[in-house]
């Protein structure tokens, strides 16, 4: 169970979007069933689009782990590729979908919207993930997990890496006003 637990931990954010992905398509493949016609052709596009969903958070996770490696510029042109990647396939299956007829394309974009549906739901996701893995073992957890657990913010940060990072911020925001200040003073000369 350690390992589940490890595998969990290191991939927790996205293993909770795809979780909430599922849960958003199942709800509205029910709704389908039940208020629309046409099942089979709104089903299709709309497990298109959450597959579709599911493949672009995997990529986004990646292209996110991908940048950490690189510097400032590096890591602006990885993830805009990423982006751009991600929005031509997308796009792409849409494209299909729309021309060939096999699957209702707004449904194909109601399963890509689960995406960011289950980005926002991911606090709700995450108290129900907690519980479910505190069933896995058994028990509630040790004491430390449920300490552990409780120092967290709503990321998912003890306030340690959180002040690391607003550290960080706070550096960044310092360097970008001192390049627009000083690109202020370059500009007043052509008034």
């Amino acid at each position: 169970m350690t390992d589940l637990r490890k595998k969990w931990a290191e991939h927790k954010a996205l293993t909770e979007l795809w979780i909430g992905i599922i849960l958003l398509a199942v709800t509205v493949q029910i709704i389908l069933l039940i208020f629309f016609d046409r099942p089979g052709y709104r089903s299709t596009g709309l497990w298109m689009g959450a597959i579709t969903a599911v493949v672009m958070a995997w990529h986004m996770e990646r292209t996110i782990v991908r940048s950490f490696g690189c510097d400032e510029k590096g890591a602006i042109a990885v993830m805009r590729t990423g982006a751009m990647i991600r929005f031509f396939i997308m796009t792409a299956l849409m494209a299909l979908t729309a021309y060939f007829g096999f699957a209702d394309p707004l449904c194909f974009f109601a399963g890509l919207l689960c995406l960011k549906l289950s980005a926002y739901a991911e606090p709700f996701t995450a108290k129900i993930t907690a519980r479910v893995c505190a069933g896995i073992d058994g028990a509630e957890g040790t004491a430390e997990d449920v300490k552990d657990a409780k120092e967290q913010d709503a990321f998912g940060y003890t306030p340690e890496e959180r002040a690391a990072l607003d550290e960080q911020v706070s550096r960044m925001s310092e360097k970008y006003r001192a390049e627009i200040a000083k690109m202020r003073e370059d500009f007043k000369g052509f008034k």
